[in-house]
């Protein structure tokens, strides 16, 4: 068969244990990562589909009524698998607990070219030759059967499609280019790349960006603004391509590699070499890349680091692979990072410690799906940002969470509009430094405008700038173009006098304002806030303000937001041991009263974290105890008793 035996072989690597993880403990950093036990890897290995288990390489089912299969896709609930076969030229559906056949609703007059499912899993589409007379498949069909059937003639052949997350179009690689279609109605054409020759396509799990290969390479098309080109990396022939469904990955592969990148920014975490790669899959949870090889090897791969398990030995006619969803819920949180640093830095990069998206991948029990908000940068760097407001950002916020126009006029999917969250309703937001002022003034001003009601589960803001900041550093230049800083700064400069004063002594007299100001720059953080500054509100430890977060739970909403806020200890004076942007409480770094992290709400839970090393405003969300806290707070939806003890249970990366 092929050339390979037909049993099913576990071949071990030299020098990788490879154990199949049981309950989550506290584990010892550094350990190499297991494959995951309980997922289900379907092979469309010649006249078999094998399911098998990953971990151990275990056949769970060996299907084989079909001959010459080619084509596998399992409903998003993972209670469906479609396998399309040549032999019969036809798609069939297979229910996931016994693998048996319960319906065939699509015929083809040959292979059929593609499959796939609808987000929401009502539809079901395969492209398809379609044979109108004996003589010749003349013809390539998109069919779609389910809730909005169609059948309609796109041209010959048709190698790839795609449904945008939220399932409201499908990209199809046609030979008059990329079409993309509403799944609406008539399937009408909304826009036509005719110059654009695809193999084949890929959205990223926002749904903002759509991956298609080329003879050249790989393109990046804005699926948000009217499909433009992004980026063309011109790597040549590709002949894989996958993302992770969890958002944190993709997978590129060329005849003789297979790239692994942040899906983020593209960028490249490590290259493997290979044989040549026929398929690739990431399992539902973003933990494991499955690669087949043209030698009939199913290799496999475990995130953060791509450790590289044992491989599944077939035959030499594998042509695709699937991992099945586990059809349970899953929690969409909402990554938003700060003023100048972009967040890969933030949340990918170790920086002085640890990084959020390892934790997220040895920690595949906690059920978190990322979405990583990239917002303007700004700084000398980006001076097309400069009269850019926070209050933009914010609208970027809603539309990533409740769908519509960003604040670019770009169209949004919005996470809550995905068939995958729309039971839940809610999105979780970890927000770093200026991102925290914007998504609060979302949660104030802008939240359920576009889908009514909260969307926010849990709120964690790490290293806010509830107050603004004051530093000479930050606001020293009274010239200060960038408007963003000048609302972070209330709108007046720091200096060295303002900073060592005592706070709330230049209430009645302030620092001068800034000679750029726009309307409402100095009111911004007092407008968000809905205080002044001064010694009764900013300067007092014990100052309560239930305005400072809108729509908390209990008191102002029971069902509303949990806010818990994350900051580094108090400590301005020498030696400067404290956050030198944003302080703890009480307050002594800004005469105003500026650099409070403190959040003064009755409802907000705040911790405060010691032993940061320097930088320790960049540094914060690089802290182990710091990831822990707030992983467990939106994953247990409730803050952990005791923040030193909250990465207990979880699995820890090396450092």
């Amino acid at each position: 068969m092929g050339g390979k035996t037909r049993q099913r072989r576990w071949k071990w690597l030299t020098g990788v244990l490879v154990v199949a993880s049981g309950a989550s403990g506290c584990a010892a950093p550094g350990g190499a990562p297991s494959v995951p036990s309980g997922l289900e890897l379907a092979i469309a290995d010649g006249d078999h589909v094998l399911v098998v288990d990953p971990a151990n390489g275990a056949t769970l089912h060996d299907v084989t009524p079909y001959s010459e299969v080619k084509r596998l896709a399992y409903r998003p609930d993972g209670a469906r698998l479609a396998v399309g076969h040549c032999f019969q030229n036809r798609v069939a559906e297979l229910e996931t607990g016994a693998y048996t056949q319960v319906a065939e609703p699509i015929t083809s007059a040959s292979c059929p070219w593609a499959v796939a499912y609808r987000p929401d899993g009502l539809d079901l589409a395969a492209l398809r030759p379609f044979r109108p007379d004996p003589l010749a498949a003349l013809f390539g069909h998109l069919t779609v059967v389910g809730g909005n059937f169609v059948d309609q003639n796109l041209g010959r052949p048709l190698p790839a499609m795609a449904y945008r997350p939220g399932g409201g179009e499908i990209a199809i690689a046609t030979p008059q280019g990329l079409r993309v279609l509403a799944t609406a109605g008539p399937y009408a054409t909304l826009h036509h790349l005719p110059t654009l020759t695809a193999g084949r396509l890929a959205y990223t799990t926002d749904g903002a960006r759509l991956l298609a290969t080329t003879a050249q390479g790989l393109v990046l098309l804005d699926a948000a603004a009217g499909y433009g080109t992004l980026s063309l990396e011109a790597i040549g022939s590709i002949t894989a391509l996958a993302v992770d469904p969890s958002g944190q990955w993709l997978s590129v592969a060329t005849p003789n590699a297979i790239s692994i990148r942040r899906a983020l920014d593209l960028s490249e975490v490590t290259s493997v070499a290979t044989t040549g790669v026929r398929d690739l899959a990431f399992s539902r949870d973003g933990t494991t890349l499955a690669a087949s090889e043209a030698d009939g090897d199913v290799r496999l791969f475990r995130a953060p680091d791509w450790v590289e398990a044992a491989p599944i030995v077939t035959s030499d006619r594998v042509a695709e692979i699937a991992f099945r969803p586990n059809g349970g819920p899953r929690l969409p949180v909402l990554f938003i990072h700060g003023h100048s640093r972009d967040p890969a830095e933030v949340w990918f990069e170790d920086g002085g410690g640890q990084a959020f998206s390892k934790f997220i991948a040895f920690n595949p029990a906690l059920a978190i799906d990322a979405f990583y908000l990239k917002l303007p940068l700004h700084g000398n760097s980006f001076p097309q940002n400069q009269n850019r407001s926070i209050a933009e950002d914010a609208e970027d916020i809603l539309a990533a969470i409740e769908g519509g126009l960003d604040s670019h006029g770009a169209t949004q999917v919005g996470i809550l509009n995905m068939p995958a969250y729309q039971a839940g309703g809610r999105v979780a937001i970890v927000a770093y430094s200026q991102g925290t002022l914007s998504s609060r003034y979302y949660a104030k001003n802008l939240m359920g405008s576009r889908s009514g009601g909260v969307t926010v589960s849990e709120f964690v803001t790490i290293a806010a700038a509830n107050n603004g900041v004051g530093t000479p550093l930050a606001c020293g230049d009274i010239n200060e173009m960038d408007r963003a800083r000048r609302q972070l700064c209330a709108g007046r400069i720091g200096t060295t006098a303002t900073s060592t004063a005592a706070c709330g002594s230049c209430a009645q007299q302030p620092p001068a304002v800034f000679s750029q100001n726009l309307a409402g720059d100095d009111t911004f953080i007092s407008d968000l806030n809905g205080h002044p500054f001064g010694a009764a509100t900013s300067c007092d430890v014990n100052f309560q303000s239930a305005l400072m977060a809108p729509s908390s739970r209990p008191t102002t909403d029971p069902t509303g937001i949990l806010y818990v806020n994350l900051y580094a200890a108090t400590g301005f004076l020498p030696p400067l041991t404290g956050d030198l942007f944003v302080g703890g409480a009480p307050q002594h770094g800004d005469c105003l009263g500026r650099r409070v992290a403190h959040n003064p709400a009755p409802d907000a839970i705040n911790f405060s974290f010691a032993g940061v090393p320097v930088d320790i405003h960049a540094n914060l969300p690089h802290e182990p105890d710091v990831i822990c806290t707030a992983l467990r707070t939106v994953t247990d939806h409730q803050a952990p008793a005791n923040a030193g003890q909250a990465c207990q249970g979880l699995d820890l990366p090396a450092p």
